[in-house]
């Protein structure tokens, strides 16, 4: 008999999805901010502090949720 691996499911406490905000697509919690845009300056080659700057009302550690809750 083999051991079966425990689903786990990851909690991303910044990242949320609510219907009639961004189309229900996922946004940084408490605002309107899409997750899909982080990503899409993480994959142009800003880094982190970059985006920051670019977008100062965000926190590190939203950031780094957003991108964790992507891939």
């Amino acid at each position: 008999m083999s051991a079966q691996p425990i689903p786990s499911e990851v909690v991303h406490p910044y990242v949320e999805c609510r219907p009639g905000v961004q189309g229900g697509r996922p946004v940084i919690k408490g605002s309107r901010f899409p997750v899909t845009s982080i990503v899409q300056d993480y994959h142009s080659g800003q880094s982190v502090e970059e985006i920051l700057h670019e977008f100062p009302s965000l926190t590190p550690t939203e950031v780094h949720d957003a991108l964790s809750y992507y891939y």
